[in-house]
């Protein structure tokens, strides 16, 4: 009975507040509330573009965007750590210390997505300078670094991000371990 009343008002909402309610469900992790919202959304017939293409261009602006967005992040990071070194005075040692760390582990991120864009584009023809352009990035790092010499954390995360990618642009789920690995 409950399930009745629940569905008859998601049917009297519109397609924007039910996508708004689908998104906040999912956003918690509650698919079976965004499994029942999109149930009550009206089926049409469309005459469309091809799906495959529709959904290989959204699957190139998925990578190019969550690049730009690892990449602004861990390059802020990186700028911070710089600063807090700049402003650390000479006998706090151990915040100094711990800033050059920091710059370090920032670094290793950015040369690993240098690393993973080279790799992107020759498994999957996705061109370092589009990728870079559409992500406002003036300077990439890593193009000419031996992953195998990165340290095990940015190794690791270079490893992630390569199979990340690759399932998104296959249009594949991403693995467990991929999946675990960015929840953390």
């Amino acid at each position: 009975m409950k399930q009745n009343v629940v569905t008859k008002i998601y049917e009297k909402m519109t397609p924007k507040e039910r996508a708004k309610m689908a998104f906040e469900a999912l956003c918690i992790g509650d698919t079976e509330t965004a499994a029942e919202i999109t149930k009550t959304v009206p089926r049409y017939t469309y005459n469309s573009v091809d799906t495959d293409y529709r959904g290989d261009l959204q699957h190139y602006f998925d990578v190019a965007s969550m690049w730009s967005i690892e990449y602004w992040r861990s390059y802020c990071k990186m700028l911070a750590a710089i600063s807090i070194q700049s402003t650390t005075k000479d006998t706090e040692k151990d915040q100094l210390d711990s800033a050059i760390d920091l710059e370090l582990f920032w670094e290793g991120r950015l040369i690993a997505l240098g690393l993973v864009l080279q790799a992107i584009e020759k498994s999957h023809g996705l061109k370092i300078n589009t990728v870079t352009h559409y992500a406002g990035a003036n300077s990439i790092f890593g193009l000419d670094y031996d992953p195998k010499k990165l340290k095990s954390d940015a190794l690791e995360y270079y490893e992630m991000t390569i199979q990340l990618y690759q399932s998104i642009l296959d249009g594949e789920k991403p693995s467990n371990e991929v999946d675990e690995y960015f929840k953390a």
